[in-house]
């Protein structure tokens, strides 16, 4: 039976101990006084020690003890805040044989026992902690079964080597190389199988590590006892068949969507093809069904087509119902696109980003998952080096349900590339690798200021003091020792995380106001820009300033303008959410981004928020009360810029003017440019989703003078060309015929429809010069087409051109000399 001394643990521990270790004897030390050191039972076989037992001198009171049993094993409790240069003193001087960190996992430590006392484990139920939570072994337990399941046959093949070692060292022919190979595969044994409940073949693997290193391998004892082991290892194996663990969890079908429409056709298109992606997609056909299906699925999100469901009203109040569940139930909005300033409310209510209904379902299935993405993206990105592709299937396998995105390489040469290629937030690497160790891969990645921050833990077998101390030295965060268990590599990957989050956080946000800074701003409105340029959604910008915050300071104190700013950036925080960010630029330049909402509907977004605002009342240094006043500016994205430089400049100047013109105003870009009944006027829209094509032209066009507007998508340019609400009117268009969300071809019939090219040139630009496609695109309007590929300079050079011709004739005459003469032939593609 195995003697078990316990010092300084949570009462609730011991229970959990002894359901998990049957058959073994729990002493509790009462005291860290000498008495008590004197009084310890020599035949312990194992001390599991608390730091709070007698902190800060419980490192004290254990090296006491190991006069008395200088050899027991022992487990540490630590706080994770603890210095690196304790840890290194506990397991290097001390010869502490496992630190777990706080919060102590029942289920981890009961292994870390049986694993250095090679014990069985007993059933190990969900454990009540102390705060009553239920921590749940099933999940796990049957991710590790299916591990197990697709691993064995490797672990045979590894057995296999050290079973030709075996035979070469009992008739004397054992190469050097062999002798290497079985090396290194007794230690990815040692490492791995303890993870799987092995604690037997755990040390049959270590032993035979051991003895591959020894120069007494040779001996003819030695040699026997080799191939026992080997053949005890394989036994261990293969009677392991199946781990006990049940069926896993399935992984093919996602978190369910619960799709609100009242359309059964557009419903079944997005359930197919959900479907396809990997997704259960539900449908409800009203509110009523919807809210009962919401307790019943408990799904990811709602897609709600917000125009099908009767009521204006009755649909805002939905979503501010799901917005107000415990935890909220993101809500995305199929629109179609007429009353945008309804939007307003449906942002307020908690809608999460806008989709037109009038998109296939393939596409609005997609544009829905990728928002999904954003909203349910891990918590933190992982990167394991090991070159043991076992243990990086068993990492990503644990991290996975713990909302960490686990990306494993087992070629520690290809390190770079993947560290440049998707920059983790943690960094998981081995000791032995070949061609380089971990030792020298995070020596140089501590060199390199980009990741000189970056949180290491090493995940290794080899815990002796040497090896320990090589770690910290090289400047790792941590290590873990294998066999990997669960719980506690989570809780050290989470402390770790934390921290960092901790440090980013204040890295990128405002102190004063607790709003994201410039930088973070900067970042976050980029992301959106590159979603309103896919989904062909507008953005709004607004830059707001306190009016007269100098005089506040002066006549108030300094500290009721700290206040005043302290209370906006709490107000801001409140107001703007989901998709929108509000942040403090400067000392007094506050900017709120605003995804989905076009120029009117940002407008009046900021104009309620400040207008609550300027409703608070301050108390200056002399206890006298004052209100303030806001000046803002808005802009918004395509018609006023195509980047966010732009729109921070037409953003500005038109907060310049709010303020000048005595302050409390809110306006907007619009009216800094030659406008004619609300329209702006302007040289040139190019119309293309193609990246490259925009940046070549704006660079080359815009220095010139020119104004010109870049719509990425097509329904994006329909809105802002086409209909009584259009926002831009240009002298000359490129339309690229292959947009996403409508086609060049139906967005020049609608130009043409409505006389929109009485007064603009339109060149057409397609991938293929067919005949048919040519002659449609010139019949609707087109007064030239280019096929590509085109050299964009070229392509510049004929925009240019078009901007400096003459007033082009009207869209009645060109379409009256086209049906005069139907059978001509379409215009040769210029290039």
């Amino acid at each position: 039976m195995a003697k078990i001394l316990i010092a300084g643990l949570e009462s609730w521990l011991k229970p959990a101990l002894a359901q998990g270790l049957p058959g073994s004897s729990l002493v509790t030390l009462p005291g860290p006084d000498a008495s008590i050191v004197e009084a310890a039972p020599e035949s312990a076989d194992l001390l599991i020690l608390n730091h709070n037992f007698a902190a800060p001198a419980t490192p004290e009171f254990l090296a006491r003890l190991r006069q008395t049993l200088p050899e027991i094993p022992v487990i540490y409790c630590l706080d994770p805040d603890a210095q690196g240069k304790l840890v290194r003193r506990l397991i290097i001087e001390l010869k502490v044989s496992e630190i777990i960190f706080h919060p102590v996992d029942a289920g981890a430590l009961i292994q870390k026992v049986a694993a250095l006392l090679q014990l069985p484990c007993g059933p190990m139920p969900g454990i009540a902690g102390e705060d009553g939570s239920i921590a749940s072994h099933s999940v796990l337990k049957a991710r590790l079964a299916d591990l197990w399941k697709r691993s064995r046959a490797k672990m045979l093949e590894r057995v296999e080597v050290l079973e030709m070692a075996g035979a070469a060292l009992l008739e004397g022919t054992l190469e050097p190389a062999l002798r290497s190979r079985a090396e290194g595969e007794a230690h990815k044994l040692a490492g791995s199988l303890g993870t799987f409940g092995l604690h037997a073949a755990t040390g049959f693997a270590r032993e035979i590590e051991h003895a591959l290193r020894s120069d007494s391998l040779l001996a003819e004892t030695q040699a026997h006892r080799f191939s026992e082991l080997a053949a005890a290892l394989r036994a261990e194996i293969e009677r392991a068949r199946d781990l006990e663990g049940g069926e896993p969890p399935c992984e093919c079908v996602r978190c369910p969507l619960l799709l609100v429409t009242s359309d059964a056709e557009l419903a079944a298109g997005i359930i197919e093809q959900a479907a396809a992606r990997g997704w259960r997609c539900d449908a409800a056909s009203d509110l009523a069904e919807a809210r009962a299906a919401i307790s019943g699925l408990n799904p990811a999100a709602a897609l709600v087509d917000i125009g099908s469901l009767g009521r204006r009203e009755d649909a805002v109040a939905f979503l501010g119902e799901l917005s107000n569940l415990q935890p909220p139930l993101p809500a995305l909005i199929l629109t179609s696109g007429g009353n945008l300033m309804d939007r307003v409310e449906v942002v307020r209510a908690g809608g999460r980003g806008f989709f037109p209904r009038t998109l296939p379902p393939a596409e609005i299935v997609e544009a829905a998952l990728a928002a999904l993405d954003r909203l349910f993206s891990p918590s933190a990105r992982v990167l394991a080096v090991d070159d043991d592709p076992a243990v990086l299937d068993l990492l990503a396998a644990l991290l996975g349900p713990a909302g960490i995105s686990c990306t494993g390489l087992s070629d520690p040469l290809c390190f770079w590339e993947a560290l440049e290629g998707a920059p983790p937030d943690l960094l998981i690497l081995d000791i032995q690798m070949p061609s380089v160790s971990g030792i020298e891969l995070c020596r140089a990645m501590r060199n390199d200021p980009r990741w000189a921050a970056t949180p290491v833990i090493f995940l290794t077998a080899l815990t002796d003091s040497r090896s320990v101390e090589s770690v910290f030295n090289s400047g790792a965060d941590d290590f873990v020792a294998k066999p990997i268990v669960g719980p506690e590599l989570i809780t050290r990957i989470m402390n770790r995380l934390e921290r960092t989050r901790l440090l980013r956080n204040a890295a990128e946000a405002d102190p004063l106001s607790g709003l994201a800074n410039r930088l973070k701003f900067r970042r976050v409105f980029a992301d959106f820009l590159r979603l309103a340029d896919r989904h062909g959604q507008p953005m709004g910008l607004a830059l707001l300033r306190v009016d007269e915050l100098s005089g506040i300071n002066e006549a108030h104190g300094a500290a009721a303008g700290d206040e005043v700013v302290r209370q906006l950036g709490s107000h801001l925080r409140h107001e703007f959410r989901s998709e929108e960010i509000a942040a403090r630029r400067a000392a007094n330049d506050f900017a709120v981004g605003l995804y989905g909402l076009d120029r009117p509907g940002s407008v009046r977004r900021v104009d309620e928020v400040l207008h609550t605002f300027s409703e608070r009342r301050f108390t200056g240094a002399s206890a006298e009360d004052f209100r303030v006043t806001l000046s803002g500016g808005v802009a918004a994205y395509p018609e006023d810029a195509a980047g966010l430089d732009g729109l921070l400049r037409a953003a500005a100047e038109a907060r310049l003017r709010a303020s000048e013109s005595g302050g409390g105003r809110l306006l907007t870009a619009s009216a800094a440019y030659e406008s004619r009944g609300g329209v702006r006027l302007i040289d040139l829209a190019i119309v293309t989703s193609d990246e490259a094509t925009v940046s070549v032209l704006l660079h080359i066009l815009q220095p010139d003078g020119y104004r010109v507007r870049a719509l990425r998508h097509g329904l994006a340019a329909a809105r802002a060309l086409c209909g009584p609400d259009r926002t831009l009117r240009p002298r000359v268009m490129l339309i690229d015929l292959e947009l996403p969300g409508i086609d060049g071809l139906t967005l020049l019939g609608q130009l043409a429809g409505e006389d929109a090219l009485e007064h603009s040139r339109v060149i057409a630009l397609s991938s293929a010069a067919t005949r048919p496609e040519a002659a449609l695109a010139l019949d609707l309007g087109a007064e030239d087409y280019i096929a590509r590929p085109v050299d964009l300079p070229v392509l510049a050079a004929r925009l240019r051109r078009a901007l400096e011709s003459p007033e082009p004739q009207s869209s009645m005459v060109r379409r009256q000399a086209a049906a005069g003469n139907p059978g001509r032939e379409p215009a040769s593609p210029r290039y």
